[in-house]
């Protein structure tokens, strides 16, 4: 959490180098518009879409029983892999459906 540096009452006006450090302190805790890496998790509550595209043409959410990955856009919904592509279970144990190069 960041610290930002008051005045409280009929004090003395902030220095410059306080609102610099003011400025400084609350921009560490943002990611960056363009460019930033997120370095934890991103957690999303129910309906709540991740968004791509211009016009959102592709949402992930999950609406409190089912996981959803729509494509509305133009085109088609590639999922793309090295070697097999597979659908398993939740636990990651039981393959559901292995697409591979071989067919």
């Amino acid at each position: 959490m960041s610290t930002i540096v008051t005045r409280s009452g009929k004090g003395t006006p902030l220095t410059n180098t306080e609102v610099d450090a003011n400025f400084t302190n609350l921009n560490t805790d943002k990611l960056e518009l363009s460019g930033g890496t997120l370095t934890g998790n991103l957690s999303l509550g129910d309906n709540v879409k991740a968004q791509f595209g211009a016009s959102n043409d592709l949402q992930i959410y999950h609406d409190g029983s089912t996981s959803v990955i729509t494509d509305q856009g133009a085109g088609f919904l590639a999922l793309r892999g090295d070697g097999n592509v597979t659908l398993q279970n939740e636990s990651g144990t039981e393959n559901k459906l292995v697409a591979s190069t071989d067919g």
